[in-house]
């Protein structure tokens, strides 16, 4: 769990099945490969798994998808397929996955669960996806769904109430607030770059923030990237 003013966000991490994507001598990408056997979980794999190619950071965003829609829905269509063996369900798994349109899996959600899928499943095996663009997107969702609650949850509750001192944590109160500052007043000057990739992250924290210039700062982030997308397309080159 986060700590002082990240008390909300919980960080999730899990090193088993982690394998490099770069040669660790000569720092290139691992070479393309098929015909190797699914590794990972059957509910979340990619389809580039099922199919036996070799993974990279496309499929872990593809995987991480699937567990988003898992923790939205309670469910993932190919849930509860069965099979006369184990290569055989899986089989019918992985033919479910190709079979199941992107508008389908993220019906009801919001647009930006569709985009982030049209984006990964777009992504080449060695490129490196724009993961501060993937986060804007789903920290500006959170925020227009939150804002108008408290996101107080049970856990920053108690810890609240086990605090020694009143006064505890207020240099480091004085320093978020100005790093929120600094951001504010970055992203509100900001030039309209050509790249999307160019757009500075938005930290976690404002999320959480009922702040007026955070409000307005993160109401233009969308403006902003529909600007560099227009431009983009009316660059000759």
């Amino acid at each position: 769990m986060g700590t002082e003013f990240t008390t909300g966000i919980a960080y999730l991490i899990d090193y088993g099945l982690a394998k490099r994507f770069k040669d660790s001598n000569t720092g290139k990408h691992i070479p393309f490969r098929d015909g190797k056997s699914l590794t990972g979980t059957i509910r979340f794999a990619s389809v580039n798994a099922h199919l036996g190619i070799e993974i990279s950071r496309r499929d872990d965003l593809e995987s991480l998808g699937y567990v988003l829609l898992q923790f939205v829905n309670g469910n993932l269509p190919w849930v509860g397929i069965k099979g006369s063996n184990k290569k055989a369900k899986m089989e019918e798994v992985a033919n479910t996955k190709i079979s199941t349109s992107i508008e389908t899996l993220c019906k009801f959600l919001p647009e930006e669960f569709v985009n982030y899928f049209f984006y990964v499943k777009k992504l080449k095996f060695d490129e490196k996806p724009d993961y501060t663009m993937l986060r804007n997107n789903f920290k500006y969702l959170l925020y227009e769904r939150t804002k108008n609650q408290n996101l107080k949850f049970d856990w920053m509750i108690l810890k609240s109430h086990h605090s020694h001192s009143p006064h505890e944590g207020e240099d480091k109160k004085e320093i978020h607030q100005e790093k929120n500052r600094q951001v504010v007043k970055a992203i509100s000057d900001y030039k309209i770059p050509k790249k999307e990739d160019e757009l500075p992250e938005i930290p976690d924290e404002c999320v959480e923030m009922q702040n007026t210039n955070i409000t307005s700062v993160l109401s233009n982030f969308k403006t902003l990237k529909l600007k560099i997308a227009k431009s983009s397309k009316n660059d000759p080159k």
